[in-house]
């Protein structure tokens, strides 16, 4: 069997006059929304009529998004045109890409492996993406930038087969696996990396759902350009937050207008070893942060503690103490300069094979107020005073720590969690753990509204549709939550 590349899978790429067929348009924010089918690849058996939204405000750069959802505001990206760009077909009470027969993968999405490539959904989705960025070359000032979100950042990565673009925003993103050699020759991502006609910006979750984090991390270690730039979100899944979506503008207003300060250099960390113990060497300008998850396979819940950083002289070091040498740990420094929140990719060791020696783990210490918000997700996560002085992470609804799922903070087998919180006001104070898909609750009505309460939980104390919880040992997260807020001074094993 010959095995395919992304060469010889497009080279016969020949997108058609573009046809439009315009369904409606009207004036909209400052522009002209056109809604529209136009023509993209012709196959045996038919011609692919590609469904599309333009708001077109005149000689302005175009920016087009390919949003897996297909829930992107048509008001977002102000002081560009903009093109949305449906590629997984209609559905019902809702237009989109009409295929032939030949290519319904793209909306079956049914595809096993040994399918023709030309004939795969990502091949569709890819070639609707190409024919969308010609067309949006001839609008506009010409200047084109693409923005891909979840499954849609995988045309982002493939379009430099064809098309070259002024710059490009990945979000999320994932790959489907498969054990067929020509799909992973041809339509991997990672296979177009090489190929990389422009600046891309990948913004990642660290805590992706699909499992899709390393993945991605690896996939942007593979780029040849030193123009593009990694963003992990710390302890999110599918969110990019605040600052991913101020850096993404900033990122088009750059290559697209010329506009705004010079795109930072990003930060790296490479670890090594010394007398025994682990240590990352990081370099970087700004805010700098180390985070570090061990032991835990499973993307969702992995536990990012953030660790030290020092510095020495000009260059920066961080030291990990491990307590499990066998298992995976994962590393990636972040960098805050100029609104942007540049990472370097994730580095993957196992300790023991690099001589690290394990350290006696000599507390049950989860967490104290001493530690700060570090390692606590959630409604509006802040330190706050309580009675006597004393400070603790607080939430004005849920928070959330994988902490006791870490190996490095998980308890033993017959120990109970002390927790020493606050209440604001008489209130149910909910605390759970999670134990794979179900989670584990506990009530307490407070009514010391004054005082700090110390409550002792064992597994007994946490119930699920009736059922008490079996043991620590695969628990992955705790969680506290009251209406009326609380603060949470301690957690301790005992």
């Amino acid at each position: 069997m010959d095995i395919m590349t992304p060469q010889t899978l497009w080279k016969d790429f020949t997108p058609l006059p573009f046809n439009e067929t315009v369904v409606k348009s009207a004036p909209f924010n400052g522009g002209t929304l056109t809604e529209f089918y136009f023509s993209g690849i012709k196959t045996d058996d038919g011609i692919v009529r590609i469904y599309a939204k333009y708001l077109d405000k005149g000689s302005l750069p175009t920016v087009i998004i390919f949003d897996e959802d297909s829930k992107t505001d048509i008001t977002d990206y102000q002081g560009y045109n903009l093109m949305t760009v449906n590629y997984k077909g209609a559905v019902p009470g809702r237009r989109g890409t009409m295929y032939p027969d030949s290519l319904r993968d793209a909306t079956e999405r049914s595809a096993g492996d040994g399918l023709d490539p030309a004939k795969h959904r990502w091949y569709a989705w890819a070639a609707v993406g190409m024919c969308a960025a010609l067309y949006a070359k001839t609008k506009g000032n010409g200047k084109v930038a693409v923005v891909g979100i979840g499954d849609g950042a995988g045309i982002v990565w493939k379009l430099s087969a064809t098309v070259q673009v002024d710059a490009g925003v990945s979000i999320y993103g994932y790959e489907e696996q498969s054990d067929d050699i020509n799909y992973k020759a041809c339509l991997y991502n990672k296979a177009y990396t090489s190929m990389l006609r422009f600046p891309v910006l990948e913004i990642i979750s660290s805590n992706e759902e699909n499992d899709s984090t390393e993945y991605m991390s690896e996939l942007f270690s593979l780029i040849q350009r030193d123009d593009c730039r990694l963003t992990i979100n710390e302890r999110s899944s599918h969110d990019i937050g605040e600052v991913g979506l101020s850096e993404t503008e900033k990122w088009l207003n750059k290559h697209l207008s010329g506009e705004g300060e010079n795109i930072p250099s990003m930060p790296t960390i490479k670890p090594y070893v010394a007398e025994g113990k682990l240590y990352f060497e990081i370099t970087g300008e700004g805010e700098l942060s180390l985070f570090v998850s061990a032991g835990n396979e499973n993307c969702r819940v992995r536990n990012w503690s953030k660790a030290d950083i020092e510095r020495s002289g000009n260059s920066y070091f961080g030291r990990l103490p491990v307590y499990r040498s066998d298992e995976k740990l994962l590393a990636f420094v972040t960098q805050f300069k100029d609104g942007y929140k540049f990472s370097s990719p994730m580095v993957k060791r196992i300790p023991a094979k690099m001589g690290v020696a394990e350290e006696a783990l000599d507390s049950r210490l989860v967490y104290s107020g001493d530690m700060g918000v570090d390692d606590w997700f959630g409604d509006e996560i802040v330190m706050k005073k309580g009675p006597y002085g004393i400070h603790g992470v607080a939430t004005t609804g849920r928070m959330e720590t994988f902490k006791i799922g870490d190996i490095r903070f998980k308890g033993p087998a017959d120990a109970s969690l002390r927790i020493m919180f606050y209440s604001p006001e008489n209130q149910t104070v909910k605390f759970s753990v999670r134990d794979g898909a179900d989670e584990y609750e506990y009530n307490i009505a407070v009514r010391e509204k004054m005082n700090w309460v110390n409550v002792c939980l064992s597994v007994n104390n946490f119930s699920h549709d009736g059922d008490t919880l079996d043991g620590w040992c695969d628990v992955t997260s705790l969680s506290v939550q009251a209406a009326g807020g609380v603060v949470v001074a301690s957690v301790l094993w005992i």
